[in-house]
C-alpha cells in the first residue's frame, strides 16, 4: 500500500481534475489498493483544498496524547516473547485492548505461542530460502538419487 503523502498528493491531482471526492477515492483505490483511502477521507482533503489551502502536511491526530510506554513494551517481549496480552497489561497497568493496540502499532503478531514481527526480514526470507533448498542439495539425496538411476 502506499504511503498517506502520496496518497495525498493523488487527491490533490484528482481535485485540480476537478474531479468529486466519492470519485477520487474510486480511483485512487483501484490503482493503489483496494482500501487505499476512503470517501470520508477525500472529502475532508477536498473541503481543505476548496479553502485553498494546498498544504499536504496533516494536522495532528484528535484526541489525548498516548502517554504508553513502547519500550517498555518492547523489553518485556524480547525478555519473554512467550507472554500473554493479559500479562503485559498487568506488568504495564492498562487494560488489554491498549496492549492489542500497540503490538498491532508495532507489526506484532503472536504465531505459535511467540510474540513476532508481522513482516519477514531479510534474514527470515533468506533462512527460509535456504531451508527449501537445503534438501536437494545434501548428500544423502544425491546418494539416493544416483542408487535409484542405477537400477
Amino acid at each position: 500500500m502506499a504511503d498517506e503523502e502520496h496518497i495525498r498528493y493523488c487527491m490533490l491531482y484528482e481535485f485540480q481534475l476537478g474531479r468529486k471526492a466519492s470519485e477520487a477515492a474510486k480511483n485512487i483505490c483501484n490503482a493503489l489498493g483496494q482500501d487505499a483511502v476512503s470517501a470520508r477521507k477525500c472529502q475532508r482533503w477536498f473541503e481543505k483544498f476548496r479553502e485553498g489551502n494546498f498544504s499536504l502536511d496533516d494536522k495532528s491526530g484528535r484526541g489525548r496524547v498516548s502517554n504508553f510506554d513502547q519500550e517498555a513494551l518492547q523489553a518485556l517481549l524480547a525478555q519473554n516473547p512467550q507472554i500473554t496480552q493479559q500479562e503485559l497489561a498487568t506488568t504495564l497497568n492498562c487494560s488489554q485492548k491498549t496492549i492489542s493496540n500497540q503490538l498491532r502499532a508495532l507489526g506484532k503478531f503472536q504465531k505459535f505461542g511467540k510474540w513476532v514481527p508481522h513482516e519477514l526480514t531479510d534474514n527470515n526470507r533468506n533462512q527460509s530460502h535456504n531451508l527449501q533448498f537445503a534438501p536437494l542439495s545434501s548428500k544423502p539425496f544425491a546418494v539416493f538419487r544416483a542408487n535409484c538411476s542405477r537400477r
